[in-house]
């Protein structure tokens, strides 16, 4: 019997090393954070930021997580640039409030107030994320949002 609580606690020895090495195979968390419109809503409520229509798309495998959502959206008041510069900050803030690093991000537009797409690389343990924005206005003055997060571990 002594010799089952040795192979015990060498496997949990192991599993406890592999766990603190980044090896767990674990996702950040990062994608299931951003994936409700929440985030996005949060981020514009100043403005009035209402969905007028979702569309979403998702799968998770062994190795990635992933979702596409693509949203109608209005806002009450401000511009679109000034809603993606808040929810740009909130997606930042989603991402290192979960411990990862940004190491890659673009934008266009002027970063603090009229942000009209952008990218931004992560890193988590051995987890690699990417998330990439577009925007754009409808032809009724709408603006349209396609948001796209991956996330390889």
């Amino acid at each position: 019997m002594p010799q089952v609580y040795k192979a015990v606690g060498a496997l949990v020895m192991v599993g406890l090393a592999m766990l603190a090495a980044g090896c767990s195979g674990k996702d950040s968390g990062i994608v299931l954070a951003l994936e409700p419109d929440a985030v996005l809503l949060t981020a514009g409520s100043n403005q009035g930021a209402k969905y007028e229509k979702d569309a979403y798309s998702g799968s998770r495998g062994d190795y990635l997580i992933e979702f596409e959502r693509r949203s109608l959206i209005t806002i009450s008041s401000g511009t679109g640039g000034q809603l993606l510069a808040a929810y740009r900050r909130a997606v930042m803030n989603v991402i290192t409030n979960a411990g990862a690093d940004i190491h890659v991000g673009g934008v266009s537009g002027d970063v603090a107030t009229n942000v009209s797409d952008f990218s931004l690389s992560y890193s988590w343990r051995r987890t690699e994320g990417r998330i990439k924005l577009y925007s754009f206005l409808n032809e009724k003055g709408q603006m349209e949002i396609i948001f796209l997060c991956q996330e390889y571990h």
